[in-house]
C-alpha cells in the first residue's frame, strides 16, 4: 500500500477543474446524505448544512475525517515487486482519460506492466455528480469478484463500457440541466448507467444493492456508504496530498532512484512519454 506521505492543505486552485454548478452539485449530493451515512466533519456527523462558493467542496473535503477501515481495496495491476509504481487518477466523464485508457494504456501495459517493470494503481477522481455515481457503482459491482485479480478485471470491463457511451451519457445529463430539468438529471443518468451494467450481465438486484444508503447485509454496512466514504478518502489524497487539479493524472514512484518524492503529472500522456517519466 502506498504511503500517505506528508499532509498538505487542499489548494483552492484545485477547484479550477470544476465549474461552480458541479462543485455545488457534488457537494450538495454528499452533504445532504443522512447524517449517519455521510463522512464526519471535525469529529461530528455531517448535518447537511453546506456553504456556497467555489471552494465549498475543497473545504468540506479538507475537514472530513477518515480512518483506515474507510480505505478501499486498491485496484492493482502488475508485479508487486516492480521497481516503478504508477498511480493513475481518472474520471468516468473525462474525454482525455478515455483517450489514454483506450489508446495509450494498452501499449504501456504490454511493454512495462506485463514485463514486471511497473505496478499500476487505478483510482477514481470525482469532478462532477455523474462521475461520482459511476465510480460508486463501478467499484461496488466489481467488488463482487472472487479474487483481487478478478476485481480489477471486472472494474476494467465496467470502465471501458462506461467510456464507450460516456458522451451520450454525459450529454443527456448536461442537456437536462441546461433545460432547467436538473432534478431529473441524476435519475436519468442513473437509469442510463443501469442499462450499461445490465448489458454487462449484472442483475437489477446487484445494481440496486449498490445504491442502498444504510443497511446491513452479511454483517457489513452496505453499500453506498462504504464506497462513497472510500472514494472521498481517495479524493482527499488526490487533491490535498498530490495537489491534483485535473485528470488524467499520474503519480510516479521510482524505487530505484532512491527519491521518495513522487513525480506528479497532470494531463494526457503517450505511452512513451509516461515511460520516460518512469525512467524506463
Amino acid at each position: 500500500m502506498l504511503s500517505n506521505g506528508n499532509a498538505h492543505t487542499c489548494p483552492t486552485s484545485a477547484m479550477a477543474c470544476l465549474c461552480c454548478c458541479c462543485i455545488f452539485a457534488i457537494t450538495s449530493k454528499i452533504m445532504t446524505m443522512e447524517s449517519s451515512v455521510a463522512p464526519k466533519i471535525n469529529g461530528k456527523p455531517n448535518t447537511g448544512n453546506s456553504e456556497s462558493g467555489d471552494d465549498t467542496f475543497a473545504n468540506h473535503l479538507q475537514e472530513m475525517e477518515f480512518v483506515e477501515k474507510d480505505r478501499l481495496n486498491e485496484l492493482v495491476m502488475g508485479n508487486k515487486k516492480a521497481p516503478v509504481i504508477v498511480v493513475i487518477y481518472f474520471s468516468f466523464t473525462c474525454d482525455h482519460c478515455h483517450e489514454f485508457h483506450t489508446k495509450e494504456f494498452p501499449k504501456f501495459k504490454k511493454s512495462y506492466v506485463d514485463t514486471d517493470q511497473v505496478k499500476v494503481y487505478l483510482r477514481c477522481y470525482l469532478d462532477d455528480p455523474a462521475s461520482l455515481d459511476a465510480a460508486i457503482l463501478a467499484r461496488c459491482l466489481a467488488h463482487g469478484a472472487k479474487s483481487p485479480f478478478q476485481e480489477v478485471s471486472n472494474f476494467k470491463k465496467i470502465m471501458h463500457a462506461i467510456f464507450k457511451v460516456r458522451k451520450e451519457w454525459f450529454k443527456q445529463w448536461e442537456t437536462l440541466v441546461a433545460n432547467g430539468k436538473g432534478e431529473y438529471a441524476e435519475k436519468a443518468a442513473q437509469q442510463f448507467l443501469d442499462n450499461v451494467f445490465i448489458k454487462l450481465k449484472y442483475s437489477k438486484d446487484q445494481i440496486e444493492a449498490c445504491k442502498l444508503k444504510d443497511q446491513v447485509l452479511n454483517k457489513e454496512t452496505t453499500h453506498r456508504h462504504k464506497w462513497l466514504t472510500g472514494l472521498m478518502m481517495e479524493q482527499k489524497r488526490a487533491m490535498c496530498e498530490f495537489n491534483i487539479e485535473s485528470v488524467p493524472a499520474f503519480v510516479i514512484y521510482n524505487r530505484k532512484s532512491g527519491n521518495k518524492t513522487p513525480i506528479v503529472h497532470q494531463g494526457i500522456l503517450t505511452s512513451s512519454n509516461l515511460a520516460k517519466l518512469c525512467g524506463l
